[in-house]
C-alpha cells in the first residue's frame, strides 16, 4: 500500500546516528523517513516494493513507520543462521481482532512453489494471543501460543525472537513466553520477513543481532548436525570449521 496523501519527504542532509551494536546484522529505526534510500547497509536496509510510506513524527520527535493494510517484506541474508530479532511496535486501538502481524524468521524460499517455503512465524493474533508456528510443505507442523494482555493499546511493546541451532525463544517486553526445540527437520538458517494482514500499527525499530554459538558457530546449522559436539576433523577438507 502507498500513502501518497500523507507522505512526508525524507529528512534533508540526514546523518544516521543509530548505534551499531556488536553483532548487528541489520537495523532500521526509520529516522531518515525513507525506506528505499541507496546504497544499502546494515542500518539502511532497502525495503523492496515500498515507494512511499507513512512515516510521521512521534511525540518524541522521532519518525516511525505507521503501517496500515497488507504486505509482505523480506529482509536480510538467506544464510543468516543463529540470530535474534527485536521489533519495537505499537498497535493502534482501532486495530481489530482480524488484523494480524507476523514476523517470519529463518525464511527460506528456494522455489517458485509455495510448498517449498519454510520458516518459523511469530504472530500477534485475535487481539490477545502470541503464536509461534513452523510452516513447511504448505502446512503448519509446530504450533504453540501464549495468551497475553490485549495488545491494541497504543503502548510500545518489544517482540524478541531468539534462534540458536534447533532452539527458539519468544519474548514480549523482556518476558519469555514461548520456547522449545525443533528436533524434526529444523529450519536452521534464512532471512526474515514481516507480514501484515489488515494491519494498523506503528513500528519504531527492526533490529537483527547475531547470536554467538560457542559450539561450531554456524557450521552446524548448514550441516544440520553436530549441534552439541565439535565437528569431526575430516569435515575441514569440505570447508567446515569449528569457528565458522
Amino acid at each position: 500500500m502507498e500513502y501518497e496523501g500523507s507522505y512526508i519527504p525524507p529528512e534533508e542532509n540526514f546523518t544516521d546516528d543509530m548505534p551499531v551494536k556488536k553483532g548487528t546484522l541489520l537495523g532500521d529505526n526509520f529516522a531518515e523517513g525513507c525506506m528505499s534510500t541507496v546504497p544499502t547497509d546494515i542500518i539502511n536496509p532497502v525495503w523492496e516494493g515500498i515507494t512511499h510510506a507513512e512515516m510521521p513524527r512521534g511525540k518524541d520527535g522521532k519518525r516511525y513507520w505507521n503501517k496500515r493494510g497488507d504486505g509482505l517484506y523480506t529482509l536480510g541474508d538467506s544464510k543468516w543462521a543463529d540470530y535474534e530479532v527485536n521489533i519495537d511496535m505499537a498497535f493502534n486501538k482501532d486495530s481489530h481482532e482480524q488484523a494480524e502481524f507476523m514476523l517470519q524468521v529463518r525464511y527460506q524460499n528456494i522455489s517458485v512453489y509455495d510448498k517449498l517455503v519454510r520458516y518459523y512465524g511469530v504472530s500477534f493474533r485475535d487481539g490477545n494471543k502470541l503464536v509461534f508456528e513452523k510452516y513447511e510443505a504448505g502446512g503448519i507442523t509446530i504450533s504453540q501460543q501464549a495468551v497475553i494482555p490485549a495488545y491494541a493499546d497504543r503502548a510500545r511493546h518489544r517482540l524478541r525472537v531468539k534462534l540458536l541451532d534447533k532452539n527458539y525463544e519468544v519474548y514480549l517486553d523482556d518476558k519469555l513466553l514461548i520456547s522449545g526445540a525443533d528436533d524434526l527437520r529444523p529450519v536452521t538458517y534464512g532471512s526474515i520477513a514481516l507480514k501484515f494482514t489488515d494491519a494498523d500499527m506503528a513500528i519504531h525499530l527492526v533490529e537483527v543481532l547475531e547470536v554467538e554459538d560457542p559450539v561450531n558457530g554456524s557450521a552446524d546449522n548448514y550441516l544440520l548436525d553436530y549441534y552439541d559436539t565439535p565437528l569431526p576433523a575430516h569435515l575441514e577438507k569440505y570447508g567446515y570449521t569449528n569457528d565458522q
